[in-house]
């Protein structure tokens, strides 16, 4: 994926974009808007109003009124493959890169704080996820399997041997502790499985994180024990996405089989199948805002089909009593028990309900890549445009979603 896109915290927000060679940062203003790397001439149709040509760094709104971005990074020995942006007071975004090289940002200052070159990683950064710890600290994932752990204050970094240490388990799950000074980097590095990892994501609680990938696997671990405690096998193909839901009871992903599960990570069992997709899924969210009271879950999803979906999950349906595969403590003869945890296979279709979503919108004439949501606005992305979209009401999705049509 070479475009990603997230918004930063209150008070002032931010949007934040990836293009190919540089990372676009500029205020949100609740206007549509596109980034130009300004390197070469190119025309791209903007927001359906018509071809638009730009030569220099701007950001053009439908308007047709130029804005020159608040700042844009760009790293002259990579490409940009992923970032996000840390809660807090004083927030930082760290940004991976195709050559292996992470840096970090502070928001504030626009100032690149620390640059982490560690010479024996040798996969990509596919996906980077800040722990909701208060640590400072941030997990990166990488096309060979590998996750690290490293604090965003901490530039040094220490020599990697080949893993030789912790135990290696029929899910190729190891861990391995660097000595160095007590300032280095990475923390820990760890070997999920033999293929790429795709997607890393942190639970809300402070102590899980999930990982999916390429062998369709989506795993949750416990982050403060070191360990993983279970292991979902999806129907089809590898996973791209996954997101746990506001309150960590749930996790949800999707790839390449069309679809977006939602697991009790907890009980062990697949919730709900999501369908409605026509192609791979490339980005879902749980809606935090849609969940204040407590009685609906809402999922948004984008894919390659160009779609946005919206899915309502009741309470009652999600708390309903079903039968267990398995769990993260007791697992059955239906799952694969290792010492680290349990893998458990996605059982026949026809024994996970599925529902259809509330609402589906073709939102962009290319394959959606990039999906962010605001308290008032969902932000979409594809490769040549961002749009800004009102948010849609809980009841139904708005006029102007149905029309296809950003604000």
């Amino acid at each position: 994926m070479s475009v990603v896109l997230t918004s930063t915290p209150k008070p002032t927000t931010f949007y934040i974009c990836n293009s190919s060679e540089k990372v676009f940062i500029f205020e949100a203003d609740g206007r549509v808007v596109k980034a130009s790397t300004g390197s070469t001439q190119s025309e791209d149709e903007v927001d359906g109003e018509g071809p638009s040509r730009s030569t220099s760094n701007s950001i053009v709104s439908h308007r047709g009124r130029r804005l020159a971005p608040l700042q844009d990074i760009q790293n002259n020995k990579a490409r940009p493959t992923c970032h996000a942006v840390s809660s807090g007071q004083n927030p930082h975004v760290v940004i991976g890169y195709s050559n292996c090289d992470i840096w970090v940002v502070d928001i504030t200052s626009w100032r690149v704080v620390t640059i982490l070159s560690p010479s024996t990683i040798k996969a990509a950064v596919t996906h980077v996820a800040w722990l909701h710890d208060g640590s400072q600290r941030f997990v990166t994932v990488h096309e060979d399997g590998l996750l690290f752990v490293w604090h965003s204050r901490y530039e040094k970094t220490v020599e990697i041997a080949p893993i030789v240490k912790g135990v290696r388990t029929a899910n190729h799950f190891a861990i391995d502790h660097f000595k160095g000074p007590k300032q280095h980097n990475p923390k820990s590095r760890w070997a999920i499985g033999k293929s790429g990892v795709q997607h890393v994501t942190c639970a809300a609680d402070g102590v899980h994180m999930a990982t999916c990938g390429s062998d369709g696997i989506l795993r949750v671990f416990d982050f403060t024990q070191e360990k993983m405690v279970i292991a979902f096998k999806s129907y089809f193909g590898g996973l791209h996405c996954l997101c746990f839901s506001p309150d960590s009871k749930f996790v949800i992903a999707g790839g390449e089989d069309d679809m977006v599960t939602v697991w009790d990570w907890q009980e062990g069992v697949p919730i709900v199948r999501c369908v409605g997709h026509e192609s791979w899924v490339c980005g879902v969210l749980f809606d935090p805002w849609m969940h204040s009271d407590s009685e609906v879950y809402r999922v948004v999803s984008i894919g390659q089909d160009a779609q946005m979906l919206f899915w309502d999950l009741s309470v009652d349906a999600m708390i309903r009593p079903r039968p267990r595969q398995g769990s993260a403590t007791s697992p059955t003869s239906a799952a694969l028990p290792t010492s680290e945890g349990v893998i458990l296979p996605f059982p026949p279709l026809d024994k996970v309900p599925y529902i259809e979503p509330v609402a589906a919108a073709a939102v962009h004439p290319q394959p959606i890549c990039g999906l962010a949501l605001t308290q008032t606005h969902i932000i979409t992305i594809s490769k040549e445009q961002m749009k800004v979209w009102r948010r849609p009401l809980r009841s139904a999705v708005v006029d102007i979603l149905q029309q296809r049509t950003p604000i």
